[in-house]
C-alpha cells in the first residue's frame, strides 16, 4: 500500500497495520507487552506511511518525553568524546530514547540553565559525564528524574557512576611489561592531584610487588606537573635524557597517558634510542590517532569510554543490587610493536 500524502495520522498508522489505535499507541508509548511480531509490524506501517509524532503532544499525554539529557563540562573537546557519546546514544536506542546534549565549559551559570532546559522537556533521566575521571558536586534534580555520573562520581554519594578501572589499568600496564620479560620499569605519571594518578600508580606498584621487583627497578617519576598557574607542563623529554644518562637505565617506560607517550618516543629518538630493541613504551589511552601513527606503532591501554556510556544507560534504566555505587570498568590492551622483550637484562 502506497504511503499517504499530507500528515499522516496515528489511525492512518493503524489502518496500514491493521491493528487497532490502542495498538498502535501502546508501541509508540514504548509498551512492554506488545510482543516483537506486532511491534515490527506496526514499525513497518509507520516507516510506510511516514508517520512522525508529535513529541510534546505524547509527552502530555503520557507523562514521558522519551528523552534523556546528556551533560558534560568539556567533553565534547576532548579526543575520546565520541566514544562516550556513541555509548550512550547506542545504550539510549536500544530503548527507543533520543538525547538532549549540553555542555557546560565548567561554567555553573550554564550548568543550571542547561539541567532547567532539560526539565522543560521532561527528560525522563540525565547523564552527568565528565572529560576525566573526577570527583563532582552533582546537580540536585527532582527525585523523578534519575541521574547517573559518567566518568566521574558524585562526592555526595548520592548517585550511581561509571567510571574507568585505574587501579587495573596501572596493574595491566606493568603486568604487561613484565610478562614479556621487564624487570626495570620507568612509569612517568601524570599529575599528582588528579582522580587516576595514584590509583594506576598502585596497580603498577601491586603488579610489581606480586613479581617479586623492588621498587629501585620498578620506579615512578611524575613527568607533568603543574606551574603557578595550574597549567600541565611535561618534563618528559628531560626525563627520558635523565633516565639515560643513570649507569643502570629502564628497559621499558610506561607513560601516564598517550601524548606523553608520544613525547617520550621522540626523546628517545633524538636520543637515537630504538623502540623496542633498547627500551620498550606502554601508552595508556589507546588513543588511535597517536598509537597508529607513531614510529613505532604504540602499545597502549585503553579506557573503556564505549562501554562505560552503554553501562551508565544501563545504570539509569535499571536498578542493580548487585552494582557498587561506584562501578569501575576495565581497560583494554592493545598490543603494538613497541612493547617486545629486552635485548639487555
Amino acid at each position: 500500500m502506497s504511503a499517504k500524502k499530507g500528515n499522516p495520522s496515528i489511525k492512518d498508522v493503524a489502518r496500514v497495520a491493521g491493528v487497532s489505535f490502542k495498538t498502535v499507541s501502546r508501541v509508540l508509548n514504548r509498551d512492554p507487552g506488545v510482543s516483537g511480531g506486532l511491534r515490527a509490524r506496526v514499525e513497518r506501517a509507520v516507516r510506510e506511511v511516514g508517520y512522525v509524532a508529535n513529541a510534546g503532544a505524547r509527552a502530555m499525554r503520557s507523562g514521558k518525553s522519551g528523552v534523556v539529557g546528556f551533560i558534560s563540562d568539556v567533553i565534547a573537546t576532548t579526543p575520546h568524546s565520541y566514544e562516550i557519546v556513541k555509548g550512550v546514544q547506542d545504550g539510549l536506542a536500544k530503548r527507543g530514547f533520543s538525547m538532549l546534549i549540553a555542555n557546560t565549559e565548567n561554567d555553573p551559570a550554564r550548568e543550571a540553565g542547561q539541567l532547567s532546559m532539560f526539565l522543560e522537556n521532561r527528560v525522563e533521566g540525565v547523564i552527568y559525564a565528565s572529560m576525566y575521571h573526577r570527583e563532582v558536586t552533582a546537580p540536585d534534580l527532582p527525585a523523578e528524574v534519575g541521574l547517573v555520573m559518567l566518568n566521574c562520581f558524585d562526592s555526595l554519594s548520592r548517585y550511581p557512576a561509571v567510571v574507568p578501572d585505574d587501579e587495573q589499568i596501572g596493574r595491566l600496564a606493568a603486568e604487561h611489561l613484565i610478562s614479556i620479560g621487564h624487570r626495570k620499569i620507568a612509569y612517568m605519571t601524570l599529575v599528582k592531584d588528579i582522580v587516576a594518578t595514584p590509583l594506576r600508580a598502585k596497580g603498577f606498584r601491586d603488579a610489581a610487588k606480586a613479581a617479586g621487583i623492588p621498587a629501585t627497578d620498578a620506579r615512578m617519576r611524575e613527568s607533568v606537573r603543574r606551574n603557578a598557574r595550574g597549567e600541565e607542563i611535561s618534563r618528559a623529554a628531560d626525563m627520558v635524557k635523565a633516565l639515560f644518562a643513570s649507569a643502570d637505565p629502564p628497559t621499558a617506560i610506561l607513560a601516564g597517558n598517550d601524548p606523553e607517550a608520544m613525547r617520550i618516543v621522540a626523546a628517545l629518538h633524538r636520543l637515537k634510542l630504538r623502540i623496542p630493541g633498547d627500551v620498550s613504551v606502554l601508552g595508556i589511552d589507546d588513543y588511535r590517532l597517536i598509537c597508529e601513527r607513531l614510529d613505532p606503532p604504540l602499545s597502549s591501554i585503553g579506557l573503556p569510554y564505549r562501554e562505560m556510556g552503554v553501562r551508565a544507560v544501563e545504570r539509569l534504566f535499571g536498578a542493580d543490587p548487585g552494582a557498587e555505587l561506584v562501578e569501575r570498568m576495565p581497560g583494554p590492551l592493545a598490543v603494538r610493536e613497541s612493547t617486545a622483550p629486552p635485548l639487555r637484562p
